[in-house]
């Protein structure tokens, strides 16, 4: 997760909606057969990519849901710690020391292959997943409180697994796109009334295990499945999305992940993923859309580097 994300962080989910800018991203779990407890630390600065240990996972997960409050903490929900069993348990990882550990509200459900977004220090969501099927389900987690329900309201317009999830704090909205058999259908949650409704435009491409992150609060991006390179951007203001060539993965990256910078430098970064399981990052220049390998960001976690997730912080170091 990233201390800040896109209000998920600004990866998975939130974006700048202060004066403070995000410092770091965290990256956290994935698999390749086994999983990993493996947490690393995204210096936006710097764009350099190292192990946490302070902040390890408190059990091994892959496809977790996440969401970051954006100033002082961030969550990790569900997921897998190992092939047979789903969890409903949700990690917090409290940037100031950073250490992380159970809380005690579950999801409503036990989902793996999920993902997330934030609304900011007020609450985030739990997205989609799969359990004895697809799941449509949104849980909603209150960020003062670690209070956890599910949100009838929020509740999916298509069954997603997989599915990659940013937001706009700007304008207060959230989005999920891909997953299983939601194709290249892209749903918007409203942070205040928690709604969700299907936007007109569509993905260029369809699939799951999308990497997301978004800018600031002007465009979200989506990149890769398997088979393809593809990036598609979308405008937070008029929701037109179109595929980006310049901004393409240097490898297919089905199962990697995605997180935003928020401004700090102007990145955006591609974090592992793919059939190769490779632990190689991209990073995006925002400005010019283009996007090439950057090796300082690579994951540390050889051989885990699917269905790893990522978030993002505000906080001051």
């Amino acid at each position: 997760m990233l201390k800040l994300n896109h209000l998920t962080g600004f990866g998975s989910g939130v974006s700048a909606a202060g004066a403070s800018l995000p410092v770091n991203g965290y990256l956290a779990g994935g698999r390749n057969g086994t999983r990993t407890t493996i947490m690393d630390k995204l210096v936006f600065a710097t764009s350099v990519t190292a192990v946490d240990t302070d902040a390890t996972l408190s059990e091994e997960r892959d496809g977790m849901g996440v969401s970051s409050e954006t100033q002082t903490h961030g969550y990790w929900s569900g997921g897998h710690p190992d092939p047979t069993v789903d969890e409903d348990s949700i990690m917090k990882t409290t940037f100031a020391t950073p250490v992380t550990a159970a809380i005690t509200d579950v999801m409503s459900t036990a989902r793996n292959a999920m993902h997330g977004f934030s609304a900011g220090i007020s609450h985030g969501y739990f997205v989609g997943g799969h359990s004895t099927g697809d799941s449509d389900r949104v849980d909603k987690i209150t960020h003062a409180t670690d209070a956890v329900a599910v949100n009838t309201d929020a509740t999916l317009t298509k069954e997603r697994t997989k599915p990659g999830c940013t937001s706009d704090s700007g304008l207060g909205i959230g989005y999920t796109a891909g997953g299983g058999t939601a194709d290249t259908v892209i749903d918007k949650t409203v942070h205040s009334t928690d709604v969700t409704t299907s936007i007109t435009d569509v993905h260029t491409y369809g699939g799951e295990g999308k990497g997301s992150h978004s800018d600031t609060t002007i465009s979200a991006y989506w990149t890769s499945t398997s088979g393809n390179t593809t990036t598609n951007k979308m405008s937070y203001a008029t929701n037109s999305v179109s595929a980006v060539t310049d901004a393409d993965s240097s490898i297919s990256r089905q199962d990697g992940s995605g997180v935003g910078d928020g401004g700090t430098a102007g990145f955006g970064y591609y974090i592992s993923g793919g059939i190769t399981a490779a632990i190689s990052t991209d990073r995006l220049t925002h400005a010019t859309d283009t996007a090439a390998a950057h090796t300082d960001a690579d994951r540390t976690n050889t051989g885990f580097p699917n269905q790893g997730r990522s978030m993002a912080d505000f906080s001051v170091t």
